[in-house]
């Protein structure tokens, strides 16, 4: 697990809700983000929050790095305003959902056996996404792909510890019909 940080903009009897989750690879952490965040607590209060562009322009002015910060602040002040304006996200910037790419529904690493349940589980969603990086990774496709033949996606989390185990496991995945894999290798 890793703590997260969340944010609650109130104003006008509506609270916008924001999250970011702080990546210890940029050294972040939550009580960082959070020391952040109360850093242009008295902007944020005394801002118009329609004016949102101006008031993020000076957020990202007064802190430096804390993307995890930053971004909850963001997401706190767009649930707002679109809560303001009685309409969701997409529409107030003109998208159309239908319009939206298909993404994945990631299934947690896990022993073979488990993963296979959860894939089970996850009938209803379209693309996978399942979580690799263990010795266990052929048998956990293999119990994967005895239950579906949906598209599949592979994240090693950086599991894969030399370009030969990446190599190999690349080239055995690509006979599963994997379709792309993330973060194979350590940074």
């Amino acid at each position: 697990y890793r703590d997260t940080l969340h944010v609650a903009y109130s104003r006008d009897a509506i609270t916008g809700r924001g999250e970011g989750a702080p990546i210890v690879r940029y050294k972040e952490d939550a009580a960082s983000a959070q020391k952040a965040v109360e850093s242009v607590r008295e902007l944020l209060l005394s801002a118009d929050p329609m004016r949102f562009s101006k008031t993020l322009a000076e957020v990202f002015k007064r802190i430096p790095g804390e993307w995890a910060g930053k971004a909850s602040i963001d997401i706190a002040l767009m649930d707002w305003v679109t809560q303001k304006l009685g309409i969701p996200l997409y529409e107030y910037f003109g998208l159309d959902p239908a319009d939206a790419p298909v993404t994945t529904f990631s299934i947690g690493i896990d022993t073979p056996e488990i993963t296979k349940q959860k894939t089970l589980e996850a009938a209803e969603y379209p693309i996978l996404k399942v979580k690799v990086g263990l010795s266990t990774d052929e048998p956990t496709i293999e119990a994967v792909r005895s239950v579906t033949k949906k598209p599949l996606r592979v994240d090693a989390n950086e599991g894969w510890k030399d370009k030969e185990e990446a190599v190999r496991k690349i080239n055995w995945l690509e006979t599963q019909g994997v379709e792309f894999i993330e973060q194979p290798m350590p940074a």
